[in-house]
C-alpha cells in the first residue's frame, strides 16, 4: 500500500465522520470506500468490517481502522491520538534523515537461521501428514520467545532468534529431533508407519539486523543464512557465519564455542566471499537440555487447537506458476512501507535494545 493511499483514507475518513465518535458506521466506510474505489462491493466492505474489528464488539472503532489500514492491529493509536501519529508519518516523507534513523529503530538485532529436513518419501499425501507432524514437533519443542518459526515452506524453516548462540543452540535440538524422527513418526501415526529412512538437518546462521513481517523476514541475515544453509550446506551440516560464531558480545555462542569442533571455511558465492565455520557439537548432549517427544495424543491436541486439523484427499486441480518480475522494486516497497508503520510502536512493535523480535502484521 503507497503512503499517499495510506494518507487518503485517513483523511477521508476523517472528513466523514460528522458525530466524531471515533465509531466507523457501515454507511461511512461505505462512503470512504466507494470514494477510494467505487468498484467495492456491499460483500467487500462487509468483509472489511469484519477483518478491522478486532475485539469482536460488532463496531469499528478509528483507532481500530486506522491501526488496521496501518498494519499494528487496531492497538495502542489512543495513547498518542491519531493525528499525532498521522503528522509523525507525514513528517517522514522526503526526509532522508528521518527515514534513516526510523530504519535502524526498526530493525530486529538477532540472527536468521534456516533450516531444511530432508525425507524420503514418494507419496505426496504420507508426506504432507509427515510434514504436518514434524511441524507440530518444533513447535512443541523448539519455537519460544526467543527462538521463532518466521514461516516454513514444506520442510523448509526460517527462524529468527534473539541472537546467534540461541540460534544454534536450537539447531542442535533440531539436529537430535530429526534423528529421531523416523521412529517417533511410526509411534505417532501408525497409519503411515516409520519413515523408510532416517531423516536429516543442515541449517545457516547469520546474526545482524532482521526486518521481520508477519509471516517472512528481510535482510542480510536472511540472505547470508540461505547461501550458507541452503547453497553451501550439505544435510547433516550446520553452518555459522565467522562474524556471527566469534561475536564476543554472544554469551551463549562464546559458551557453545567451547563445546564445539568448529572448521573455518570460505566460499565464493554470487560474487561474495563468504566466511563462515562448519560447526559440529563434539557431545550434543552436553549442549542443549534433554527433550522429551510428543505422545500422539499430544500432537493430536496441538493441531487440533492450532486448527491444522483437516483429513486429506485427492483433487484434481490446475497449477499456475508464475516468475517474479520486479522483485527489488518490490522490496523496496516493503521497505518503505515499513518505515512509516514504524512511527508508532504499539503491541508487537518495540523499538528494543536487547533483540526483541518486531512482528509488523500487514493486513491488506
Amino acid at each position: 500500500m503507497e503512503f499517499q493511499a495510506e494518507q487518503k483514507v485517513l483523511k477521508a475518513f476523517k472528513r466523514i465522520d460528522f458525530n466524531g465518535d471515533g465509531v466507523i458506521e457501515t454507511n461511512e466506510l461505505t462512503q470512504v470506500l466507494k470514494e477510494l474505489d467505487p468498484s467495492f462491493t456491499p460483500t467487500d466492505i462487509s468483509r472489511i468490517m469484519r477483518a478491522a474489528d478486532f475485539n469482536k464488539d460488532g463496531q469499528v472503532k478509528y483507532e481500530e481502522f486506522v491501526g488496521w489500514i496501518f498494519g499494528v492491529a487496531g492497538g495502542g493509536l489512543k495513547d498518542v491520538g491519531s493525528e499525532a501519529f498521522l503528522q509523525r508519518l507525514l513528517s517522514v516523507e522526503g526526509d532522508q534523515q528521518t527515514q534513516d534513523d526510523l530504519f535502524q529503530k526498526l530493525q530486529s538485532q538477532g540472527a536468521c537461521m534456516i533450516a531444511t529436513v530432508s525425507i524420503e518419501e514418494p507419496d505426496n499425501l504420507r508426506m504432507l501428514t509427515i510434514l504436518k507432524c514434524m511441524r507440530a514437533l518444533f513447535a512443541m519443542t523448539i519455537w519460544n520467545d526467543e527462538v521463532q518459526l518466521v514461516k516454513s515452506d514444506g520442510n523448509r524453516f526460517f527462524i529468527f532468534a534473539v541472537t546467534a548462540g540461541k540460534a544454534l543452540r536450537a539447531a542442535f535440538s533440531m539436529q537430535i529431533l530429526v534423528a529421531q524422527l523416523a521412529s517417533w513418526i511410526g509411534a505417532v501415526c501408525p497409519e503411515l508407519g516409520p519413515l523408510s529412512s532416517p531423516a536429516s538437518l543442515k541449517a545457516g546462521i547469520h546474526d545482524g539486523g532482521v526486518l521481520l513481517i508477519e509471516g517472512d523476514c528481510f535482510g542480510d541475515p536472511v540472505n547470508v543464512a540461505s547461501k550458507l544453509g541452503e547453497d553451501i550446506g550439505k544435510f547433516g551440516e550446520i553452518m555459522v557465519s565467522k562474524s556471527s560464531a566469534l561475536n564476543e558480545n554472544d554469551e551463549e555462542m562464546k559458551a557453545l564455542r567451547a563445546s564445539c569442533k568448529m572448521e573455518s571455511r570460505q566460499t565464493e558465492i554470487s560474487g561474495t566471499t563468504l566466511d563462515y565455520f562448519l560447526t559440529e557439537a563434539q557431545n550434543l548432549d552436553t549442549v542443549v537440555v534433554p527433550i522429551a517427544l510428543p505422545s500422539a495424543a499430544d500432537v493430536e491436541a496441538h493441531v487440533k487447537e492450532g486448527g491444522d486439523h483437516s483429513a486429506m484427499e485427492t483433487r484434481e486441480l490446475v497449477i499456475l506458476t508464475t516468475d517474479m518480475s520486479g522483485f527489488t522494486k518490490l522490496t523496496k516497497k516493503v521497505w518503505h512501507l515499513a518505515l512509516f508503520e514504524a512511527g508508532h510502536e504499539g503491541p508487537g512493535h518495540h523499538a528494543s535494545s536487547h533483540g526483541e523480535s518486531r512482528w509488523l502484521e500487514s493486513q491488506v
